[in-house]
Formats: structure tokens, sequence, C-alpha cells
């Protein structure tokens, strides 16, 4: 990218998106928003990255990493459904705990879920961006 005045706008704006998505992450499981949004910025936020880079390194560290991170999270996953049954509650009743988080409140089994639902959101949207994008194409850098 040869402009300037828009690459400096979009370093800073990929930073704020990232931030903002943490925000949106860490507030939604209490209010509306939460891990699908989040990711969601996230990845626009590092899909402005890459165009401010010229660069495919982070989509080649992302195809790498893909299918074991979706297993990983497979795993967690299953646990947030076991462990309320394995302490008497139903299937996938959030548990609390006693400890404070700033924005999000008490730390709990539903900002596990949150927090996991961003990163797959976020890795499969840049995966998708990854698998479509073209250099070069209409206009594109």
């Amino acid at each position: 990218m040869d402009n300037v005045i828009l690459r400096t706008t979009l370093s800073l704006t990929w930073k704020l998106l990232a931030a903002y998505s943490l925000y949106i992450l860490l507030r939604g499981h209490n209010e509306p928003g939460g891990g699908f949004i989040g990711g969601l910025l996230l990845a626009l936020g590092i899909i402005l990255r890459g165009y401010i880079a010229n660069s495919n390194t982070t989509e080649d560290k992302l195809r790498d990493g893909y299918t074991a991170g979706l297993g990983l999270s497979g795993v967690v996953f299953l646990c947030l459904i076991v462990l309320p049954v394995v302490v008497g509650h139903e299937v996938l009743k959030g548990l609390w705990t006693s400890v404070w988080i700033p924005i999000a409140g008490k730390f709990s089994s539903v900002l596990i879920f949150d927090t996991l639902v961003y990163l797959i959101v976020a890795t499969s949207a840049l995966y998708a961006h990854s698998a479509l994008y073209t250099p070069g194409h209409r206009g594109q850098p």
C-alpha cells in the first residue's frame, strides 16, 4: 500500500478494532454482543493489518494452526458441556466463581464459552478471507 494517509489511518484503526473486540467479548455474556460479534471485529482488524503489511504471513500462520485450534476448542466445549452435569446441574448450565474481572463481572463458564466462540469466529473469518482473497483483484493491494 503506497498511500501514506490510508496506511497511517489503517494502522490505528486495526488496533482500535482489536481493542473494541475484546471489550465486546468481555461485556457480551451479560449484555448483547459477545463472542460472535467480537470475533468478527477482531478478524476485520487483522484483515486491515494484512492490507497495511502487504503480506500473507497471517494467513500462512492461520492455515498451520486452524485444525489444531478447532480440535482444542471442541475438547474445551465438551468439558463445558459435561462439567455442570458432574457437579449436579443441567447440561450447559452456567457456573460462576467469586473471581471478579473488571468489565466482564464474575469469572464463569459462560465467559469461557464466549471466548471460544470469539476465537473460532475470528479464525474462521480469517480463513475464509484468505481462501477468497486474490491479491490485485479489483484494485486491492
